[in-house]
């Protein structure tokens, strides 16, 4: 087999990798979005801030786009509800 072979051959696996890798992605957005309604923000996140990290090009691609948003979204929800919690504290404690 020859070398321009063996590289075309890799550069098709690598295709198909990352195409598998944005389905993920965008089922993972999909559950992220329902866990944030459900309340289940940490879990959201979880789920899918690692994925969002798999990518280091296409960034203007909707699908990375709309996971980043949401997990923008997540962080600001979260940081809400750690000041409400902090709010309910301090004023329990008065």
């Amino acid at each position: 087999m020859r070398v321009a072979d063996v590289t075309q051959r890799r550069a098709f696996h690598e295709v198909d990798r990352s195409r598998l890798k944005i389905l993920e992605l965008r089922a993972g957005t999909g559950l992220a979005r329902l866990w944030r309604k459900q309340g289940k923000l940490s879990e959201a996140r979880d789920l899918l801030a690692p994925m969002y990290q798999w990518f280091t090009e296409g960034p203007n691609t909707r699908v990375l786009q709309e996971a980043q948003a949401l997990l923008e979204s997540l962080e600001r929800k979260s940081s809400e509800d750690l000041v409400s919690t902090d709010s309910k504290t301090t004023s329990s404690c008065n």
